[in-house]
């Protein structure tokens, strides 16, 4: 049973870093001082062993066919993982793994300190006993397993689950760090990337909060619809002649045409906000992942004997880990980029078609007759348009402010890039 270590004395201290790197078989070719020193094996019988010389039993295989497949798709994996130790003790880890550019993995791992591993592991027992019941090949077993991951974390994908834990785990674990006064202070290169990527962080947690804002308005302002569709149920329970009607429902027809047109747009403002919401998750995860790797650089700067081996080749190896994190913060950043144009040309679309109508059922709602349309139908009518027209000018300046937010700097990522080079 996969029991959370964090109260049966987990040996990973907060300060500990794990460094590794494999071939592309996953046969270790670096260790650090603090994978030595929890494994319990020497760096000699480390290196040239397959990692899953660390591999617990308790761990599901979907979890590493999960792996496995995101690795091959060139794009880096985190999860929480149980490992074994020479001696058969284990101690839990949040693991991350990167694709190297010239092949090859690299993998930072630390201690988990959330609450989210023990939905993690609750997961793993289950789907271990289902491996373990399932009597066909271990592969598809596996196969299977890993596709049902996603579902049991009550996401879209795992993408989306390792997107949302990864800088909340950092984050959290460098508020423990200085609770503690176990921070490291550093200087040079590697140093100003650290702190950039900090900024890059809070610009990123700012940019979020605009999203969840907009998203909220957009939502509000897509009841509209439905409130048109519901008055016009209620038009024709009134009973007028078809003279009538036409004079006096006029203006609220034109109000349910519009949505005709404009739930279309809302739809894809909808679409559009979900999107960006998944860029900045997976942008704030590529930072994480790069103040991870960027930490673990420093620390073999500082002390060489700590890499277990070649300073030198480790920090090579953080470099080009590096360099990878920072071109794909520039993609995502430029996408988000791309996401955030078309949401403003879009909004300011939709406020173009609905403004026009809401100045026109604003008039009507003033001067209509009760005794015709009912007083309770022209107050939901006012009710409806006072808060779509609220919504609008919420999302008019959310958009803008969205658009005006620093989330993206090209030169200074170029400039990360270029302190990169500076490593040795």
């Amino acid at each position: 049973m996969v029991q959370v270590l964090e109260n049966i004395n987990n040996p990973v201290e907060i300060e500990d870093v794990f460094f590794s790197t494999t071939d592309d078989q996953g046969r270790i070719e670096l260790s650090n001082d603090v994978f030595i020193r929890l494994s319990k094996y020497t760096g000699e019988k480390l290196r040239g062993a397959p990692h899953n010389i660390i591999r617990h039993p308790d761990m599901p295989a979907g979890v590493f066919a999960l792996m496995w497949h995101t690795l091959k798709e060139g794009r880096p994996f985190a999860g929480y993982v149980r490992n074994k130790a020479a001696d058969g003790s284990p101690y839990d880890v949040l693991a991350t793994v990167t694709p190297l550019p010239n092949g090859g993995y690299l993998s930072v791992r630390i201690r988990p300190v959330t609450d989210t591993v023990e939905k993690a592991f609750g997961l793993y027992d289950s789907l271990k006993e289902q491996e373990v019941a399932d009597k066909r090949a271990k592969a598809q077993v596996a196969a299977d397993s890993m596709e049902r991951i996603p579902a049991a974390l009550g996401l879209a994908s795992y993408a989306q689950f390792m997107h949302r834990i990864m800088p909340i785990e950092v984050a959290r674990r460098e508020e423990m760090l200085r609770a503690a006064g176990k921070e490291a202070t550093y200087e040079g290169s590697l140093a100003e990337i650290y702190y950039q990527l900090d900024s890059l962080m809070n610009k990123q947690e700012q940019v979020s909060k605009i999203i969840e804002e907009l998203s909220e308005t957009q939502a509000e302002l897509a009841k509209e619809s439905g409130v048109s569709k519901s008055i016009a149920a209620k038009m024709e329970g009134l009973g007028l002649d078809q003279v009538t009607s036409m004079l006096v429902f006029s203006p609220l027809r034109a109000w349910v045409n519009m949505h005709g047109i404009v739930d279309s747009y809302l739809q894809e403002l909808q679409t559009l906000c979900a999107d960006l919401v998944e860029v900045s998750h997976e942008t704030r995860f590529t930072v994480a992942l790069a103040r991870l790797h960027a930490a673990q650089a420093m620390t073999f700067h500082a002390n060489p004997a700590s890499s277990g081996g070649s300073a030198t080749e480790a920090l090579a190896m953080l470099a080009a880990a590096l360099q990878a994190d920072i071109h794909a913060l520039s993609d995502q950043l430029n996408l988000f980029q791309r996401c955030t144009k078309r949401l403003s040309s879009r909004s300011a679309s939709v406020v173009r078609i609905m403004e026009p109508v809401h100045e026109l059922l604003a008039e009507w709602a003033k001067d209509a007759d009760a005794t015709i349309v009912t007083q309770e139908l022209i107050d939901e009518v006012a009710e409806a348009i006072s808060s779509a027209d609220t919504a609008m000018q919420n999302m008019t300046l959310l958009s803008q402010t969205l658009l005006d937010a620093p989330a993206y700097d090209a030169e200074e990522l170029d400039h990360m890039s270029a302190l990169v080079r500076e490593v040795r």
